[in-house]
């Protein structure tokens, strides 16, 4: 019997990651946006600038030189007072992580980030 619950609430659960929608950037920016007015982080003289788009390229299984590109993370820099990580899904959380003291750079991410973006 507890086998079976088990069994039941997993298919359940695995069902709902089937209806994750995408996230597309204007969203996300608006996302972003109303996440740092909350937080009183947000300037008003300096507009978020989408930094960068960190996704996954997926291969298109019927065309062998064609691969999709799904974005994962939109990175948003807020001029040079911080930036903001939006999910690229809704399944997880809208915001992923913020900075109010530096901007997102290349530079400053560790190895392993740099080789996941």
């Amino acid at each position: 019997m507890k086998k079976t619950l088990v069994l039941f609430f997993l298919t359940l659960f695995g069902c709902t990651l089937l209806f994750a929608k995408s996230i597309d950037q204007e969203k996300a920016k608006l996302v972003a946006t109303h996440f740092l007015q909350s937080q009183n982080q947000l300037i008003t003289t300096q507009k978020l600038t989408l930094y960068q788009t960190i996704g996954m390229p997926i291969a298109d299984p019927f065309n062998t030189y064609q691969t999709n590109f799904t974005p994962l993370i939109y990175v948003f820099n807020q001029g040079d007072a911080g930036f903001i990580l939006i999910s690229a899904d809704d399944i997880a959380a809208p915001v992923l992580g913020y900075s109010n003291t530096s901007i997102y750079s290349d530079d400053t991410q560790p190895y392993a980030f740099k080789k996941m973006a």
